[in-house]
Formats: structure tokens, sequence, C-alpha cells
């Protein structure tokens, strides 16, 4: 019987500009993080990436309103790989969007798991908190508001390509 799998990739940096020049990070990259995180520490890089900053769709854990504020803010947006940068909230709501299709709500994906689930895009998870190491998990709890209930999505596909 498996006891523990280790999916991605652990990679270790000085500074985030260190992984955004190793990465080669640019226009098919997505940034989603907070702004105060972003501001000081990643937008004086001029790396040229769309950005996505959680705040604007919500304060607090990740709901199921949130992320499909989210994932309608993306449709229609081509970006290849999804670069998350921060905490907890953050790095949910990124395994969601690395699974999603531009059709999908939340309700969609919980619908799927966990093996019709599949990854549409790259994940790299940048976590600026410690504790949980859900920066190598493949889960995210959302709070399904909608349904009065507090659940995890879960799938293999979710594993994020590496953490860094």
């Amino acid at each position: 019987m498996k006891a523990f799998q280790l999916i991605p990739a652990v990679a270790e940096y000085a500074q985030f500009a260190d992984y955004a020049k190793e990465a080669n990070l640019g226009a098919n990259d997505l940034i989603l993080t907070n702004e105060y995180i972003y501001e000081p520490a990643i937008s004086k890089l001029d790396l040229g990436c769309q950005t996505l900053f959680q705040e604007k769709y919500g304060a607090g854990e990740p709901t199921d309103v949130m992320v499909d504020a989210i994932l309608d803010e993306l449709r229609g947006k081509n970006y290849d790989r999804i670069i998350a940068v921060g905490g907890g909230t953050i790095i949910d709501i990124a395994k969601v969007l690395a699974v999603a299709t531009a059709e999908d709500k939340v309700d969609d994906l919980y619908d799927r798991m966990p093996d019709g689930l599949t990854k549409v895009h790259p994940l790299v998870i940048v976590p600026t908190t410690c504790g949980t190491g859900s920066e190598v998990t493949n889960i995210s709890i959302i709070n399904r508001t909608t349904k009065g209930v507090k659940q995890g999505i879960v799938s293999p596909a979710m594993f994020a390509n590496e953490a860094a």
C-alpha cells in the first residue's frame, strides 16, 4: 500500500526574481496573488505577465462565489501557466484554476471529481506562508456558500507542477 506520494518538483530560490528569470516568466503567464504581495515584490520586475488579484473578488477563505467570479473574469483570456504567489486562499484558488476549462463553474468541478478532472494549465505554487504544505497537496477547500457546506475538491490533476 502506498503511504506517501510527492508529485510537484520542489525548488528553492533566494528571491522571486531568481525564479522569474529561470522560468522565463512573461506575457503567456498568469500570476495569481494579492496586490500587497505583487506591488512591492513583483511589479518592479516588469515581467509583462498577466495578473489577477484575489482581493478584488472577496476576502478570506475561498468561496464558490469568489472562484466563479474569477473564472468569469478569465473567460476568453489566453495564458499558458498559472503562477500562484501567496497563502492558502491563493493556493486553493490556483489549484481550481489549473483544472477548470473556459466554461466551468465551481459546481462543475465537484461533479467531475476526482477522475473527470484534468490539468488545463501547468501550475507553479510559490507559498508565502508556511504550515500546511498545501503547495504539495492535491486538494482545494472551497466554502460552497450556495450549498451551505465547506468542501474539498480533490484530484491528482490538482497537484502543482512545481512548488518554488
